[in-house]
């Protein structure tokens, strides 16, 4: 397979340099858990012979995707790499975090759960909206080489359960 080069511009290259930082900060750092190394290895070593790459995460807290993208951000095999994720419709603080990830060069989603509708942050929107468009981007991400995060389960929960 033909080796994939960056996708992202140079800029939103300088701003993921700058986030990791952030994201390594004193902070953050003692409550950062990265990745099983193994597999961290073997994800970057398929994605320079051309890979895309599926990160699957547990969801128990919130801080989870920063975790992952954490890992993500501090691998120099990824840098680069167009990055795609969820995000539920009602943690995105008023359109603030995807703007943010936006900065990063990541693509957020925001997904109507069952947890948005409970808390009447819907919009309207049915159970699912905005899924089409994450799973199209997710494909389109894949198929160049890019990164995916995903919590299977679509919640945070300690354990991953069949509903």
């Amino acid at each position: 397979m033909e080796k994939i080069q960056p996708d992202i511009p140079k800029n939103l290259q300088i701003s993921r340099r700058i986030g990791r930082t952030v994201l390594h900060a004193p902070l953050l750092r003692e409550r950062t858990v990265h990745a099983d190394p193994e597999g961290l290895l073997r994800a970057e070593k398929l994605n320079n012979d051309g890979y895309g790459v599926l990160i699957l995460i547990n969801h128990p807290s919130r801080r989870d995707p920063v975790q992952a993208m954490g890992s993500i951000a501090n691998s120099k095999q990824f840098e680069n790499r167009r990055i795609t994720g969820p995000i539920a419709a009602h943690q995105t603080m008023k359109g603030i975090v995807p703007r943010f990830a936006h900065a990063l060069g990541v693509s957020l989603h925001e997904i109507t759960t069952q947890s948005t509708i409970d808390k009447g942050k819907n919009n309207g929107h049915d159970l699912g909206h905005g899924s089409l468009g994450y799973i199209k981007d997710a494909k389109s991400t894949l198929g160049t080489g890019g990164i995916v995060v995903m919590a299977p389960q679509g919640t945070r929960e300690p354990i991953l359960e069949y509903r």
